[in-house]
């Protein structure tokens, strides 16, 4: 692109991805991990976050894991960041309660 990067090699544990409806979705059973399509990034000055019922903030970590030490952040060393999915059949509670989140590596 002309400004920001693509990031691909994402897989999204405990929900599903729909490429055509471009939305979280359902798990399909028995598979753990979905792979995400590339997502574009790009750096702003400014994001002003609005609140929806239709976008669920989902934490990305480096590993399946979920842990690491905490960092002067509060944070754990293994977050990343958070990402806007769109979630179009489920308000962002019902992602949170199945613990769903991006990961740079699955460990499998």
């Amino acid at each position: 692109p002309e400004s920001g990067v693509y990031i691909h090699g994402l897989s999204l544990e405990g929900a599903g991805w729909s490429p055509k409806e471009t939305t979280l979705v359902e798990q399909t059973k028995g598979v753990l991990y979905s792979d995400m399509p590339p997502l574009r990034m790009d750096c702003v000055s400014h994001v002003t976050e609005a609140e929806s019922d239709e976008v669920y903030q989902c934490p990305l970590y480096v590993t399946a894991l979920r842990s690491g030490n905490l960092g002067t952040t509060g944070l754990s060393s293994n977050y990343v960041l958070s990402l806007d999915l769109p979630s179009l059949y489920h308000e962002p509670s019902h992602w949170v309660m199945r613990g769903v989140a991006l990961l740079c590596t699955r460990g499998d």
